[in-house]
């Protein structure tokens, strides 16, 4: 649909619409002066001669050809259509002069727009204040002009004749309109002339009804410019310059446009008004309900929260503020206190800024305060809502429940307990401490620092227990590593007859991939299913990462494929970070590539997976690309995590110095995990002299990994350097540093069996060494040779075969094949990475048994099936 354009838009640069060489001939400036004059002067059948007579030269043929012209020009304005190549052809005389005498005819015209804004004036001051409506409102018509149109507006409202006229403008007054609302469809005059003073040209209502019917709210396009009345009006009720607030006053007409074409036909309850507002049908619930919303601001809210579901609409929201401001009601401080919540759950933040400097500080309450700091804590900025709540305090306002729990949550984002130790003081000195909104935003604080049991001991203290506190106590133990307390509190929420909700699912389902527990997974994906929450993202999300990290890559796969929001940018980020997991990094790759042809941006994380993904696949070409990709097409920085698996893609394809010289350059500050995974490469080419160089680097920054020391002494050792794997020992045991012991486990019956190197405590344990005799005998047969090269101990070659048998994976392999029904596909966890001589051995072993074995190590998954790895020997 084109722009409708108004006459103020078009005027300055508009060639010279009122030079024209007709029969009668030119129309100079003077004539027009008397045209218009005389114009405004007469009336009735002999109108035509009357003015013809005014003008010399001129007669009643060419008076009304002027006149229908000028009618044809504004029309083509307001249809937004460019006149220009009808006037090429004219010979230009005075063109101030006819622009002026263009102006004044069209102040006598009372088109739709002066129509409208007439009603609404009319709606907000009544009959007889006209210096007002004038003022505030028909800026472009004076109060005697906007007098004499009213006085032609109630006759015809009356009567519905359009040939009665009243002697005297002040008899408007006892004209009975009631409730100053607009008038009924059924007065208005049946044929509408371009002075029409009530109803809008047939060509905009019907585009008015077209848009009513589409997709979009107000579509109607601008006629003020931004110099015009739109902004005026900004300026006027609002208090701020329109740049400044940075809306768009070419909305405000359009929606206007609407309301004032279907107020009076649609009447609608209240009720109906707010249930629309709850659905997000704005549309509907403005139908019919103009003269409420102006006569109660309160009820902006609901459109205002309407904007927010389901389709968190922003345009919407704009166009709801526009029509705030324009009626008056934007200095409401509760309706700015619901646009400021608005434009914060929209991720608005310096909307809602402007919104809040806008207010004075007199209308500033504690729900404004708190709408800024609860937005600001949504989105994760968490100094600027410390800020806020710190400036709130100053100004003398003492903070609610919900400002606390907001402020407590920008603590608990910034893990800032010295911060949160001082709201706490605040909520027992000003009895919060009881609050269940207080109290679990206080124990959810404390457990992103990491001290549960404050965390628990505020939650033990509140008077009941509800949802969100069984929800606190779960996150917080999964976030700290505590995943079997996590689900345990499940079972008790579960047990006190608690419904879990998302939150509770998404924390749950997180704890069952750490643990790698496939039944309990499985499980808690029944009773999603069962709640009905399987279609939530974030729990989708869950279940995808869930199964990956169980090892079921295809169940994985399937809950991708059978989500309905293909355009979720987290549901394409977990399943190309399941990919990567597996070692599948082609359809990682394959995966990426589909979702930005379906017009999906990734993001870092989603660019952060993709790179795992080439590191455990030796896709070393496609990594580097990708990374360069990221940073020059879609302007992102890389992260320390970004670097650190770029150094990793390079170390795995032997490119050591290529890493180290990236490390050493990239522009921020190297940690410990970075200079640790160039170490591990190290470690896997046997480069001994940087591994010594890197472990220095390692060590300065981070002198109580355990996982650094072993890495050291296991280069040293495979050199036969006994006396420098000693020292790295004895450092160790300096600096009290313990080496996390090797664990594999298994998932039996909901049970999980763990295993490490010389336990001999199951109860099976006998069956397990006789089966490993077994199967070593007939791996030998088949080819296999221990690789005593990953023994790094002094000891004789027999002494290290015996221990190569007895690894953790190995012993939980064996009690798996003899616990399994046949067939069942083996899963094993580890801990650590799998060592050289258990990965060449599960090869075997899945051939003789006849078994898949899934095995996931710290790093990723390896699937053994008929002699064969996933890995193909790259890991």
């Amino acid at each position: 649909m084109k722009t409708a354009r108004s006459w103020m838009d078009v005027l300055p640069c508009s060639t010279n619409w009122f030079v024209r060489q007709e029969s009668g001939g030119r129309w100079t400036q003077e004539e027009n002066k008397r045209f218009e004059d005389a114009l405004a002067k007469f009336d009735g059948p002999d109108r035509w001669e009357k003015v013809a007579a005014l003008i010399p030269g001129k007669t009643v043929p060419d008076v009304l050809s002027h006149y229908r012209e000028l009618v044809d020009d504004v029309t083509e304005i307001e249809a937004g259509r460019s006149i220009s190549s009808r006037e090429e052809e004219r010979n230009p005389l005075d063109r101030r002069g006819a622009q002026a005498s263009f102006f004044i005819f069209c102040m006598h015209l009372w088109t739709s727009i002066p129509n409208l804004l007439f009603l609404l004036g009319l709606d907000k001051y009544g009959k007889g204040d006209w210096r007002n409506i004038s003022r505030n409102f028909v800026i472009t018509r004076t109060p005697t002009q906007v007098a004499s149109h009213a006085q032609k507006y109630f006759i015809r409202l009356n009567s519905g004749s359009k040939d009665k006229r009243r002697t005297s403008i002040h008899d408007i007054t006892t004209v009975d309109l009631p409730d100053n609302k607009p008038p009924s469809p059924s007065s208005q005059p049946s044929t509408v002339t371009t002075q029409s003073s009530l109803a809008m040209t047939p060509s905009l209502s019907g585009q008015l009804s077209a848009i009513l019917d589409s997709d979009q709210l107000g579509e109607v396009a601008s006629v003020f410019n931004p110099s015009s009345h739109g902004n005026k009006l900004m300026q006027r009720h609002f208090g701020i310059s329109q740049h400044r607030m940075k809306l768009q006053p070419q909305m405000l007409p359009s929606l206007m446009d609407e309301l004032v074409c279907t107020a009076v036909r649609h009447p609608k309850s209240e009720q109906e008004f707010v249930h629309l507002c709850s659905r997000g049908r704005l549309r509907e619930a403005l139908r019919g309900f103009l003269p409420e919303l102006w006569s109660d601001p309160n009820l902006f809210s609901h459109l205002l929260n309407g904007c927010c579901v389901p389709q968190q609409s922003l345009r919407q929201g704009q166009q709801i503020h526009a029509l705030i401001v324009a009626a008056g009601a934007a200095s409401h401080r509760f309706t700015a206190n619901h646009l400021l919540h608005m434009y914060s759950k929209l991720g608005q933040g310096n909307a809602a800024r402007a919104v809040f400097d806008a207010m004075p500080r007199r209308n500033r309450n504690v729900a404004t305060w708190n709408a800024m700091i609860t937005g600001l804590a949504h989105f994760e900025l968490d100094e600027e809502g410390l800020e806020f709540f710190r400036r709130m305090r100053e100004a003398g306002l003492r903070p609610d429940e919900f400002g606390l729990g907001s402020a407590l949550r920008c603590c608990a984002g910034l893990k800032d307990v010295g911060s949160g130790h001082q709201i706490h003081a605040y909520v027992v000195r000003n009895g919060f401490e009881h609050d269940m909104c207080v109290g679990s935003s206080l124990a959810h604080m404390y457990m992103r620092c990491g001290c549960l049991d404050d965390g628990e001991r505020v939650l033990n203290g509140l008077p009941t227990i509800n949802v969100i506190s069984c929800n606190t106590i779960i996150a917080g133990r999964a976030q700290n590593g505590d995943t079997e307390g996590a689900v345990h509190h499940f079972s008790l929420m579960k047990a006190v007859g608690l419904s879990p909700d998302h939150v509770t699912f998404v924390s749950v389902i997180s704890s069952c991939s750490d643990l790698a527990s496939l039944g309990q997974g499985q499980q808690v994906h029944a009773e999603v299913i069962k709640a009905g929450v399987d279609s939530v993202i974030p729990v989708r999300s869950s279940l995808i990462s869930m199964y990956s990290k169980c090892g079921c890559l295809d169940d994985s796969s399937k809950i991708f494929s059978e989500s309905d929001d293909g355009s979720d940018l987290v549901l394409w980020s977990s399943m190309i970070a399941a990919y990567g997991f597996h070692g599948h990094g082609e359809e990682a790759i394959q995966l990426f590539d589909k979702m930005v042809r379906e017009g999906t941006d990734p993001s870092e994380v989603t660019f952060l997976s993709l790179l795992y993904a080439c590191s455990h696949s030796g896709l070393k070409d496609k990594g580097k690309e990708y990374f360069d990709f990221m940073m020059h097409k879609y302007g992102f920085k890389p992260t320390l995590r970004h670097y650190t698996c770029m150094v990793d893609l390079l170390g795995r394809s032997g490119c050591l110095d290529e890493a180290e010289t990236l490390i050493r350059s990239m522009p921020i500050p190297a940690d410990a995990v970075i200079w640790k995974t160039l170490l591990s490469a190290c470690k896997t080419h046997k480069n001994a002299e940087m591994a010594e160089r890197v472990a220095e680097c390692v060590l300065r920054l981070d002198p109580q990994d355990s996982a650094s020391y072993v890495l050291l002494s296991n280069i040293r050792a495979t050199t036969a350097r006994w006396i420098d794997v000693s020292e790295v020992r004895r450092a160790m045991r300096e600096k009290r540093v313990r080496k996390e012991p090797g664990i594999s486990w298994v998932e039996y019956k909901g049970q999980v069996y763990q295993f490490s190197t010389g336990d001999t405590s199951n109860p099976r344990q006998e069956e397990i060494d006789q089966l490993l005799e077994q199967l070593l005998g007939r791996m030998r047969e088949l080819g296999y040779l221990p690789d005593t090269s990953t023994v790094f101990h002094d000891m004789e070659e027999e002494e290290k075969e015996t221990s190569l048998a007895h690894h953790n994976e190995k012993l939980a392999i064996a009690f798996a094949i003899l616990s399994l029904p046949v067939g069942v596909p083996i899963r094993i966890m580890k801990n650590l990475r799998v060592c050289d001589d258990c990965h060449e051995a599960i090869k075997y072993i899945s051939k003789i048994a006849e078994r898949e074995i899934v095995v996931r190590d710290v790093t990723r998954f390896h699937h053994f099936r008929d002699g064969e790895c996933s890995c193909k020997g790259y890991w």
